[in-house]
Formats: C-alpha cells, sequence, structure tokens
C-alpha cells in the first residue's frame, strides 16, 4: 500500500481515493473535485433501485404487484389479500416480501405458522428460493422499502408502527394490564455482547394516554401549551416516556432519563421557516420556566440549544431540515433510539420493535461507517455502552457470520495478515488481552486499594493506545475494528461483574477528533450537567470553549509570521448564546470560524453556494471571507494556504437546504481541522487526507459483508512508545512480563 493511500479512509469510495493518486496533487483541485464526485455519487445513490433476485414471478410475486396499491392502514384486512394464497405458499414467501408494512407482515405470520418466526431457520446454502427465515434480517431488508419515497403516496406513516393501535399486533405474546404492557423478551441466535444487563421481560405504557402523561412528567412540562406542528420529538427521552411504566414490576426508573435533552426535529419547513419556528418554542420553553428562571439560547453549527438552571431539561433543536418524521426515525443509528412523539402518537420503526422484542440491537456497517448526511448515521462508543448499561446489547446476525468463511481475505487490505476470520477467536483474544491488563493495573495499585471497599476506578481512555495510524471513520474511536471494541466490552464486563468502576465521561476521542486537536468537530465544549450547573458557568465554559479557536489561530498567525494588525476586524465564534432567539438570530451573533484554504479553492465554494441559495430563493453571499488582505502575506509560507473567516448565517445554518452546500461545508471543516496547526507542515497535507476521507458520506458498500469482514479483521494499532496511566505502570508491556509466552 502507498505512503498516500494509507491516510485515507479504507471504506473511503474509490473515486474519492483516485484523487488523491497522484502525489503532486493540488489540495484546491482535489477539494473541488471532491465535491462534485460526492454529489455524483450521492445521485447516483439515490438512483438505485432495490430489484429482486427472483428471474421469474412465482404465484406470490403476481399476487403481491396485483395488491401493493390495495394495502392501507388496517394490517388485519390488508392481511386477507396476502392469506389468499394457500398457505404452504404463504408461509415461505412471506419471507421474501420485503415490501409489505411490518404490521401486516407479522399478522400474515401469526395466521400461517404456529411457531416462534426467528426460530426457524432455513439450513443450508441462502438462495433466492430459500429465504433466511429470521425476522430482523427481513426488518433490514423492509428498511429499504422504508426509505423508497415511492412508498409514501399515502403519507410518511406508511410502514411505521404506532403505540396507540398496533402494539398488539407486533407483540403478540405480551401481556396487558392498566399500568403496563409486558413484553417477554425472545432468545435470537448470532453473535451477540453488551447483554449482561439484559432483561428478560420489559414493561412499556399501555396506551397512548399514560405514554403523553409520562412524556410531560420527565420533560418537566415544558412544552405544555406546543402546538406540534411541524414538529417532531426523537430519541431517548421518548424511550424513556415509553419505558418509565407505574407499576410495581417496573425495570426502568425515570432517575435514568435524567440527564436526556428534548431532541426536537423540524420538518417540512422552509430555512425562514423553521427559524420562525424557533422563536415559537422558545417562547413556550420560557413560559413554562419557574418564575425567574434563567434562560439561555446556545448556538452552534448543528444545534440550539434552550438551557435554565437545573434540572430543567434541555430542548435541543436539531439544525437539520427534514421531509418528514420517517427521515428522522430512519437516520437514527441505534435501533431502539427510532421511536418517536409527534404530540399524538408514539412512533416506531420497525427495528425499535425488535429491539423491546429482543433486546439487541442489531449491527450493520452503517453503525462504523454511516455519515450523518447518508441515510443512517454512525454511532459512538459513548452512546452503545450507554444503551447497554440500560439492558440492550448488540447481535451479530447469523447471515453476517456465515459470510465470513466465504469472503475472500485476499481480497481485503488488512493492516497485519490474517489467516481466517472467526470472530469467537478474535473476541477470545480481546477479552484476554483486557483481563491481563487489568491483572496489572489492579496489582499495581494493590497498596492504595489494600486497606478500602473502594473499587479501582477505570477508563475506556485506559485501553486505547496514543495516537493508532487509522485514517478511518471514528479516528480513535474503539468501533474501528471488532478487536479493540471488544477490549472495551470486556472491560464493560469487568464492570458488570462488580471489579471495577468505569470513570464513563473519559474516552480515547470523539468522532473526527486528531490527538492535537485544541477544538473537536462535535462543536461541544466541556460543562458538568448536574446540581452545581449555572447559566453563568455555562456562559463561561463557552467562552472558554471560542478562545481555544483564538488561540489556535494565534500560533498560526506566528507561525506564518503575519502581523495580527494587518487581520481584518472579525469576532471568532465556533458557538454563540444570547438571552432570546431574536438575539441569537441576530448577524453579530453568527457562527464564524477561521480557516486555511488553498488560494486556488476560497472562489470556488463562494460561487458554488451563492448558486445554490438562489435556486432555493434565499439571499445569497460568500461563506469564506479573506481574513487579511493579499500584500500582507509573507513569502515565507509555503503551504499555500490563506486565512479566511468561513460565516454560518442564520439561513446555513441549516443542513440539507441544498446537498451542494452540505458538500461544500464539509470540505471546509476538512481544512479547517487539517490546517489547525500550520507549523506541522508535511502532516498539514496528511491530515486533509485524512480528514477528507473520514468525511465522504459513503454509499452502503457494494458487498456489506466483505466490509463487515474487514472491520472483524482489523486489529488494534499498537502504541507509539509508552502509554502510562500514572508513574510506573505501562500498558504495553510484553507477554513475558507478565509471565504468558
Amino acid at each position: 500500500m502507498d505512503d498516500w493511500d494509507s491516510m485515507l479512509s479504507a471504506l473511503a469510495p474509490k473515486p474519492i481515493r483516485l484523487l488523491f493518486a497522484t502525489p503532486s496533487f493540488d489540495i484546491g483541485e482535489v477539494a473541488k473535485s471532491a465535491v462534485q464526485t460526492q454529489l455524483s455519487l450521492y445521485e447516483e445513490h439515490r438512483e438505485k433501485v432495490h430489484i429482486r433476485p427472483n428471474a421469474v414471478a412465482s404465484m406470490f410475486d403476481t399476487v403481491a404487484a396485483k395488491i401493493a396499491d390495495s394495502i392501507g392502514d388496517s394490517p388485519e384486512e390488508d392481511a386477507k389479500f396476502v392469506l389468499e394464497l394457500p398457505a404452504t405458499v404463504t408461509r415461505k414467501a412471506i419471507w421474501k416480501w420485503d415490501n409489505l408494512p411490518y404490521t401486516v407482515f407479522r399478522t400474515v405470520i401469526a395466521s400461517v405458522t404456529d411457531v416462534e418466526p426467528e426460530r426457524k431457520r432455513i439450513k443450508g446454502e441462502l438462495t433466492s428460493t430459500e429465504p433466511n427465515v429470521d425476522v430482523d434480517e427481513w426488518v433490514l431488508r423492509n428498511e429499504a422499502w422504508l426509505r423508497d419515497r415511492r412508498a409514501e403516496a399515502e403519507g410518511w406513516t406508511r410502514g411505521l408502527i404506532k403505540l396507540s393501535s398496533h402494539m398488539d399486533i407486533v407483540f403478540p405474546n405480551s401481556t396487558l394490564t392498566e399500568s403496563a404492557r409486558t413484553i417477554k423478551r425472545q432468545n435470537v441466535s448470532g453473535y451477540t455482547l453488551l447483554d449482561l444487563k439484559r432483561a428478560s421481560s420489559i414493561q412499556i405504557q399501555p396506551s397512548i394516554d399514560l405514554f403523553s402523561k409520562k412524556f410531560a412528567e420527565l420533560t418537566g412540562s415544558l412544552l405544555k401549551g406546543l402546538s406540534w406542528e411541524n414538529i417532531f420529538v426523537a430519541g431517548g427521552i421518548v424511550a424513556g416516556s415509553l419505558f418509565c411504566v407505574d407499576d410495581s414490576n417496573a425495570t426502568a426508573k425515570p432517575e435514568q432519563w435524567k440527564h436526556s435533552d428534548i431532541d426536537i426535529y423540524l420538518y417540512g419547513l422552509t430555512p425562514k421557516e423553521a427559524n420562525e419556528k424557533i422563536a415559537y418554542i422558545f417562547s413556550v420553553f420560557e413560559s413554562n420556566l419557574e418564575p425567574n428562571a434563567p434562560a439561555l439560547v446556545v448556538r452552534n453549527s448543528r444545534t440550539i440549544t434552550f438551557f435554565s438552571d437545573y434540572p430543567t431539561k434541555r430542548i435541543q433543536i436539531v439544525l437539520k431540515l427534514v421531509k418528514d418524521p420517517k427521515e428522522v426515525l430512519l437516520n437514527f443509528d441505534l435501533d431502539i433510539c427510532s421511536l418517536g412523539w409527534d404530540g399524538k402518537e408514539a412512533w416506531m420503526l420497525p427495528r425499535a420493535v425488535r429491539a423491546l422484542e429482543t433486546g439487541y440491537n442489531v449491527f450493520t456497517m452503517n453503525l462504523i461507517n454511516g455519515h450523518y448526511l447518508g441515510d443512517r448515521r454512525a454511532t459512538q462508543e459513548q452512546r452503545v455502552f450507554k444503551y447497554a448499561n440500560k439492558g440492550y446489547g448488540i447481535r451479530i446476525l447469523p447471515s453476517y457470520i456465515e459470510a465470513l468463511s466465504k469472503v475472500d481475505i485476499q481480497s481485503i487490505v488488512l493492516d497485519k495478515p490474517t489467516p481466517e476470520l472467526v470472530i469467537e477467536a478474535a473476541a477470545a483474544s480481546a477479552r484476554f488481552w483486557t483481563n491481563r491488563l487489568l491483572r496489572r493495573y489492579l496489582n499495581h495499585l494493590q497498596d492504595d486499594y489494600a486497606s478500602t471497599s473502594q473499587l479501582p476506578v477505570i477508563t475506556h481512555a485506559m485501553v486505547d493506545g496514543r495516537v493508532p495510524g487509522t485514517a478511518d471513520p471514528g479516528g480513535r474511536s474503539c468501533l474501528t475494528g471488532f478487536t479493540l471494541f471488544m477490549r472495551h466490552v470486556a472491560l464493560w464486563e469487568a464492570e458488570v461483574a462488580g471489579k471495577i468502576v468505569i470513570q464513563e465521561d473519559v474516552w480515547a476521542s470523539t468522532d473526527y477528533a486528531e490527538a492535537e486537536a485544541r477544538v473537536g468537530y462535535d462543536d461541544t465544549p466541556q460543562f458538568t450537567w448536574d446540581a452545581d450547573f449555572t447559566v453563568p458557568k455555562l456562559i463561561k465554559a463557552l467562552d472558554a470553549f471560542n478562545r481555544k479557536e483564538d488561540d489556535a489561530l494565534a500560533d498560526n498567525l506566528y507561525y506564518a509570521v503575519t502581523d495580527t494588525d494587518d487581520l481584518l476586524p472579525r469576532e471568532l465564534r465556533r458557538i454563540s448564546y444570547a438571552p432570546s432567539v431574536e438575539e441569537i438570530f441576530d448577524t453579530e451573533k453568527d457562527i464564524v470560524i477561521p480557516i486555511w484554504a488553498p488560494m486556488s479553492f476560497i472562489e470556488f465554494p463562494n460561487d458554488f453556494v451563492r448558486v445554490a441559495l438562489q435556486d432555493k430563493g434565499l439571499e445569497a453571499y460568500d461563506i469564506l471571507i479573506p481574513a487579511i488582505p493579499a500584500a500582507a502575506y509573507d513569502d515565507r509560507v509555503e503551504l499555500g494556504v490563506k486565512l479566511v473567516y468561513w460565516h454560518i448565517s442564520q439561513d446555513t445554518m441549516w443542513q440539507q437546504i441544498d446537498r451542494r452546500i452540505d458538500e461544500v461545508f464539509e470540505i471546509c471543516w476538512s481544512f479547517h481541522r487539517a490546517f489547525e496547526r500550520l507549523g506541522a507542515e508535511d502532516d498539514c497535507f496528511n491530515l486533509f487526507r485524512r480528514q477528507l476521507s473520514q468525511r465522504t458520506v459513503r454509499a452502503t458498500p457494494h458487498d456489506e459483508h466483505e466490509a463487515f469482514a474487514y472491520w472483524i479483521g482489523r486489529k488494534p494499532a499498537r502504541s507509539i512508545g509508552s502509554y502510562y496511566y500514572e508513574e510506573g505502570f505501562n500498558r504495553e508491556s510484553s507477554d513475558e512480563d507478565d509471565g504468558y509466552v
């Protein structure tokens, strides 16, 4: 593998990799080409049509085509169309017909078989005539149909599950009382992990009225009086409202959601309408606060958040314009989070229903390499373990395990030679590594804990190396490879066993962060959300966060031998705040970020975004503004980059206004991160390669199983040098040092 190639994400599309194939590439031209290439890949992905493998239409396919347009919103009535087929045909064919609402699928299954459906797998080779009889496999295929806009002739609700009327269908073996619906968990096949806290049964709200009541309780009635048009709440707070039943056998407690935000998505609106809606939501928020309680509006490049005193819930509005609530749910990473509330109904994806039924989130490669602009975003290590602590493990489907023996290992570019891919062996090796590490570390600390009953405190960051040489999405995230992930799983298992305590707020990285980064990509300053939280303390944390941009710029200007007197006046704001929405939307509160970008690139994004804004009927402006007159640059600056101010307005802060704007902004983020430290020189170009390929919006790999095999085979990088938890302890001691050979 060439040196330039090793700096790219292994999962970046081939067209993106080819942009770097010429060693003397011009990064400005590469950046332009990357935008155009990404737009082409996006359009190509959108035009893909799901083609069934059956060459000859069966009787079932003929009936399916005939009744597809007749299916409405009554699962029992709709299932009658399918049940007109002979039971022997339907029992097998239903598993191949994945363009049905999940409620119809479950109704048919209950009618044609008297066994638990996912317990009965077809043995032998999987062919087009021998379907994989597994509900979760069917749900994954069904989600492609849910994403197909042609399936929405009757509205976005088609294919989703309603709490008010579908629970008896999707949970046929559940028991119902006035206070709770109890779902007895099913056993599943495949490879499972992070399930030591998984309960054998769970309780959910028995009615939409009790759900609404609990939602008001958990949110502190902050949305009381809200008119819900074009507003959708999704994620953790909805899950908490569903789980926290008023029943003596309840396993979920409101305390588990005391730190959860109220995540709001706006749909079907223009940027102007969405901004007006934010102002309206803030007025409702303020009206429901205690008298004289403070209110603060915080804006970054991804969200607008309303704060008050602890423990008042934070309301976080995601700055992503979506067509409808279904699009919101489909983009969620973990199955159990794909739940939403529109003020009248609680909606779920089929995979959320399955997570409730099994206690597992189903693994796909989207969890690893998904993108927030893609169909389904990747997850973060913190979220995986957060929901493991809430009782939701990870299930790797049998088809993925079976595929490992069929993938040509030689076709996968792995970091280290791998003779075979065996998931059990990789997991056992990872557990051995972590348990050995814990023994060494606990022996090192035995004098400190010998006279107390206190458990040793460990962090997930201790399991990682210092700077693994990876360009894959997630950077130092433990999700970059299965073996590294399993090392962290083993650490979590040790905590569940009562051997250690994990300090959960310390991880090796967040997504897209580099080891030398001053400011992370996620626009999130560190602050404590507990009884000590106050609005003035938050403002202090926000100011400190913004100063990091100033400090980084000052260092670069010193390196570039540029006098700060030459700078055009501009206040840098990575995050802005104000006491009201009206003030946060003032031009003086717009996000302004310094970027060092190639001179050959700067005019391109300005022209590109101007056209996109004009096409949408929005005010056009230059997003990149020169910060220093050209004459002020010193000849000794050899990187060929120019300082500009990136201005994000109250219109362009919204993602998905236009794909052209989204792609340009991704490139701007790449330049911001890559050239944050000009003194690194050659490393800046390597970081640009890495940053651009990480932020590439990847379509689903041509072969999901091949991508999975790469993930299983990828070995953790060894630290460069020693990594010390504290003086005297070396994480990278050899096996011989501990008596293992």
